[in-house]
Parts: structure tokens; sequence; C-alpha cells
């Protein structure tokens, strides 16, 4: 049997390493916040949420639709407070263009 292998780059960083270019692929177009979306904002509505989809999956498993329901006003009850928590300037600040 031929051994076919053959030796190709297979990242953009290797590629500018064997050719001493600059490397270009690892700048990130803009820099990103410090907290990187950790703010109370962002973990109240996770928290909103995943307390609803329990709810939800409980729902389905006891099949009580009410309890289905009340699961899906959590998770948009989630939504509209991490809302109102980010325009309070508790999320992340707008992002500059």
């Amino acid at each position: 049997m031929v051994d076919q292998h053959v030796d190709v780059p297979a990242t953009a960083v290797e590629q500018a390493g064997q050719t001493g270019t600059a490397r270009a692929a690892e700048v990130p177009l803009a820099v990103p916040p410090a907290n990187e979306g950790k703010t109370v904002a962002a973990w109240t509505m996770v928290a909103f949420i995943l307390v609803g989809a329990i709810l939800v999956a409980f729902g389905i498993a006891a099949a009580q639709a009410w309890l289905d329901w009340a699961g899906a006003a959590v998770v948009l009850l989630g939504l509209v407070v991490g809302a109102v928590l980010r325009r309070a300037g508790y999320g992340q600040p707008p992002r500059r263009r």
C-alpha cells in the first residue's frame, strides 16, 4: 500500500509560523468586555430560564399542562427581568460603534 499522507498545516496559525507572515488570524476584531457577560442581569436571567425549563420538564413528565404553562411564564418573566436589569445598569454596557 502506498503512503498518501500529505503534511498540510491544519490552521492559519501553523501556516503563519511556517511562512513567517503576521498572525492576523489570531487577532480579534474588537476587544470583548472585561466582564465577559458575567453580570447580575445575565445570571438572574439564566436562573429564571433554568427554573422555568425545569418546571416545563416536570410538567411534561407529569402530563400537567398547567405546569408547562407556568414554566413558560417563568421563562418569559426571566427575559423581561434580564432586560430590565440591563437597562438599570446591571448588565453589559452597550457596544460603541
